[in-house]
């Protein structure tokens, strides 16, 4: 019979992984009572903070998904009826991405994020803020050895 010694940080990873899994379902439970998707719903934010200034690699680069990624769930969302891509005249290049009233008014009941708020009352704002530093020097050390340059 083998032994199988557990590795602290691979240990702690799968922590982080759980916990996020687990919020991540609640979130999920939440936003399917109003028909949005969690990247629906990251998107439709990102879109209506950025403006005009939103583009697909923009998203991208924010969501850490390739190009065709974001398009395909672009492509779904306008033919949901959310956003309208603007493209320029006699082209087929898309110029910029608008939100739709329709669009809108999904982003405001996602918005509400009761579920999120609920899980994070488990900690104190001290341990929120703790919690805040040490999983954004995780976040930055990843970055920096995927190579990646961080856009927030």
């Amino acid at each position: 019979m083998v032994k199988i010694t557990a590795d602290k940080d691979v240990v702690l990873w799968q922590l982080i992984s759980r916990t996020y899994l687990s919020i991540r379902r609640v979130r999920e439970k939440e936003l399917n009572q109003y028909g949005v998707s969690m990247r629906t719903a990251g998107f439709l934010s990102e879109l209506l903070r950025l403006g005009k200034q939103a583009s697909i690699g923009t998203m991208s680069k924010i969501h850490s998904l390739a190009r065709h990624s974001v398009s395909e769930h672009f492509t779904r969302m306008e033919r949901d009826g959310l956003i309208e891509k603007v493209k320029y005249p006699g082209k087929n290049r898309i110029r910029s991405i608008k939100v739709t009233p329709k669009g809108i008014q999904a982003y405001h009941k996602s918005s509400k994020r009761e579920s999120v708020k609920s899980v994070m009352s488990a900690l104190t704002e001290e341990e929120q803020s703790i919690l805040w530093n040490l999983l954004a020097k995780l976040r930055d050390r990843a970055t920096e050895q995927a190579g990646e340059k961080l856009i927030e």
